[in-house]
């Protein structure tokens, strides 16, 4: 459910923003610094550009933020792989000693 609603929430931005570049291809001048002189880029490449630069940032935001999370789940991994081992270790030790060497009840056994 979530999935589909990612999908159709990506495609209406793209939608939006595929209309906003075919509006909008004027030319605008854009003023970094007051000695150069001015970019001239059309208005839909400095409005797409500014948003990928902001989503790259909130990105690398969040991914930064999540590197607690990120580190407890690989000690996690770890701590569960070893127990699983010392579980495998522990069963094989008691099917070992399960079994006796000699038989219970000598008498009874065929010879």
């Amino acid at each position: 459910m979530i999935a589909l609603f990612r999908w159709i929430t990506g495609f209406a931005i793209i939608i939006i923003f595929s209309g906003f570049a075919a509006l909008n291809r004027q030319d605008v001048f854009l003023y970094y610094t007051p000695v150069h002189d001015p970019l001239t880029w059309p208005l839909y490449a400095i409005v797409l550009s500014f948003s990928a630069a902001g989503f790259l940032i909130g990105a690398f935001t969040v991914w930064l933020s999540d590197g607690k999370i990120r580190h407890e789940k690989r000690l996690q991994k770890k701590q569960i792989k070893t127990l699983e081992n010392e579980l495998k270790k522990t069963q094989t030790g008691v099917t070992a000693q399960n079994k006796p060497e000699t038989p219970l009840f000598p008498a009874l056994t065929k010879h």
